[in-house]
């Protein structure tokens, strides 16, 4: 018997880098990342290539090279329902990926709209785009077919949008651009809200905090402000200041996200001195009465597929001088002082972070880079689990504990007990012959549950041995 194995040489130069087809592939930053939880994997995306790594051992497994055009950059990308990546790019395109092998499944050309910013609805499967052009599109779609369902034309009255985020929940869009006005948005309706600015200063980030009806907002000048959103009938509408903080006082807030560990809400940022943290959200909201309101999603109006086109004719100029008149009679509010017991904060990069990401594993993490090929991942407690340099071989350190394996035994678990519920009806019922499992054999090889993986136990003893490996992890069946 003839054993071949086959080795790829990988050719490292100083800003060019050549796979073993000879595809040259360019030295880019990390772009975005987000961790496939079905096949443990997390993916990282530069503006040239995508690649896939390892959770377990934090080696790149693939590598997908020329997805986009050669001239073309990668701007924004999500992985849908279907497992398969979406991105799109600086020259109109939006492609699907098929996320095992890297190969095409479905491009669409939107022409002379450049996608900037991504947002997928999950629960709805459409996808929401903001283009440089100042529209917001918002698409059904998948690996076969696509149909534009509503757009928002002019809705950053002329100006790039570079901030777009989509809460389902609260059925709301908002938007920003360079002219430092953030626009909301009715998600099904596309009709305006209301508008918010906090001085005119350049909007950094922004964040739903659901499930108060709250928009919150990072600022060039450091400080973070919450918005309280108010549906009004009128054509124009500036929501209210509900409350303003600034988290340190030399630093800016360039990145932010909201997440949920134990039914508590927290803030997660990071800022232009490589710092990050987080903070406890609910005291916050809770302290300035922000109102919690029930999913949008369960009312019976909701309808995410209604076809819309709205051209918001509204000129920048006009819409400054309301934005100005608005804060001159605007009530003002003192800043809050953050109490340091809610607030972790820790130095992760020595530069400004530019990508700030919560994965969901085993238990909550931060993934952070800082405009460079270093990846690193905190957990909570402020240490550093994980470093990976995406154009080395192996990781720095890598010590990453996902659901997984837990995910897969419980599957299993479950397995068996839909096994014991079948054979309970097949006895109830004459017609059927009993189904006795304590005279089956299963053949098991699951290293984890006891010290002969290859023991062969009666449905019982398996049963027995998966619960006690499962309670090992505080799972509940």
């Amino acid at each position: 018997m003839a054993v071949a194995s086959r080795i790829a040489f990988f050719k490292f130069e100083e800003g060019i880098k050549q796979n073993p087809n000879g595809i040259s592939l360019s030295n880019t930053y990390i772009l975005d990342l987000t961790y496939c939880r079905k096949d443990n994997e997390l993916i990282i995306i530069t503006k040239s290539d995508i690649r896939i790594y390892d959770v377990e051992n934090g080696k790149c497994k693939r590598m997908y090279a020329s997805v986009v055009e050669d001239e073309s950059e990668i701007t924004s990308f999500c992985l849908n329902n279907e497992n398969r990546m979406i991105i799109a790019d600086n020259s109109s395109n939006i492609r699907w990926i098929r996320y095992l092998d890297g190969s095409l499944s479905f491009h669409k050309n939107l022409q002379k709209n450049d996608l900037w910013n991504l947002s997928m609805d999950f629960f709805n499967r459409l996808i929401c785009f903001g283009t440089a052009s100042s529209d917001i599109i918002i698409t059904y779609s998948n690996h076969r077919d696509f149909q534009i369902l509503r757009r928002i034309k002019n809705a950053q009255m002329g100006q790039e949008i570079n901030q777009l985020i989509v809460c389902t929940y609260l059925n709301l869009i908002a938007s920003s651009s360079q002219c430092k006005i953030i626009n909301v948005w009715e998600y099904t309706t596309c009709k305006l809200i209301g508008s918010c600015s906090y001085d005119l200063l350049e909007v950094l980030s922004i964040a739903f905090a659901r499930p108060y009806k709250v928009l919150v907002s990072s600022h060039s000048d450091g400080h973070l402000v919450g918005w309280n959103i108010k549906e009004s009938l009128q054509d124009f509408q500036f929501f209210e200041k509900l409350f303003i903080f600034s988290l340190s006082e030399d630093a800016i807030t360039t990145k932010m996200q909201i997440f949920e560990d134990n039914n508590t809400n927290f803030l997660s940022f990071a800022n232009d001195k490589g710092y990050v943290g987080y903070l406890k959200f609910d005291d916050i909201c809770i302290k300035n009465n922000a109102k919690k309101i029930e999913d949008k999603k369960n009312s019976p109006n909701y309808n995410a597929y209604r076809t819309e086109t709205i051209d918001q004719k509204i000129p920048l100029e006009e819409m400054i001088k309301h934005v100005k008149l608005a804060i001159n009679k605007a009530t003002k509010i003192e800043e809050e002082k953050v109490n340091s017991s809610q607030l972790k904060i820790w130095k992760a990069h020595q530069e400004p972070i530019n990508c700030l990401k919560i994965l969901e594993m085993q238990t909550i993490y931060f993934a952070t880079s800082s405009g460079s090929f270093i990846l690193k991942i905190w957990n909570l407690q402020e240490e550093l689990v994980a470093a990976l340099n995406i154009e080395a071989l192996l990781p720095y350190k890598w010590d990453l504990r996902s659901l997984y394996k837990i995910d897969n035994r419980n599957k299993l678990i479950r397995a068996f007990v839909c096994m014991e519920l079948i054979n309970k009806e097949n006895q109830e019922n004459s017609s059927f012959t009993p189904f006795d499992p304590s005279s089956f054999l299963f053949k098991t090889e699951v290293s984890n549950l006891e010290e002969n993986p290859k023991k062969v136990s009666t449905f019982h003893e398996i049963i027995k041995d998966i619960n006690d490996e499962a309670n090992k992890y505080s799972i509940v069946i």
